[in-house]
């Protein structure tokens, strides 16, 4: 864990409204036969949204449950391009949405930059705990595909 984040997590007032954040998405977690919403195809589950368990969070060295983004503008800085979010996850797509539609939904985020991730950043429940299946759904209505997963076989 980075020495320099407040325990367990604080919002990061420095992270404007409209950045941009990513996450991966698993094929496993779309549905190939909807649209969402939005008009997105396929439509991204709530599945996406989930936290790491306390258990999980722990072995991965976070104080809490949250759930692993990255940080559209840190790693254009890095010289990046959103593909460089798959390597090592074939299948895998990566959808966005804006801190200000996390925030707006009760959500907080914080750098958490890896060696291999310097964008990598967490988004956790700011009242502490493991994101709500509705929270969760909201945020899959709002995330839209920057790079579309693949459909399994």
């Amino acid at each position: 864990m980075p020495a320099d984040i407040p325990r367990p997590y604080s919002d990061d007032a420095d992270l404007r409204d409209d950045a941009i954040i990513l996450r991966r998405i698993r094929p496993d977690w779309v549905r190939w036969e909807e649209t969402g919403p939005t008009g997105q195809w396929p439509r991204i589950t709530s599945q996406a949204f989930q936290d790491y368990s306390e258990a999980m969070a722990a072995r991965l060295g976070c104080p809490a449950p949250a759930m692993s983004v990255g940080l559209l503008a840190v790693l254009e800085a890095a010289g990046k391009d959103v593909i460089e979010l798959l390597i090592g996850y074939a299948g895998y797509g990566v959808a966005s949405l804006t801190v200000a539609k996390v925030r707006e939904l009760g959500q907080g985020i914080v750098p958490w930059p890896t060696d291999s991730e310097p964008w990598h950043a967490l988004v956790f429940v700011r009242g502490g705990g493991i994101r709500a299946v509705g929270t969760r759904s909201k945020l899959a209505e709002a995330a839209t595909w920057r790079i579309r997963t693949q459909k399994p076989t």
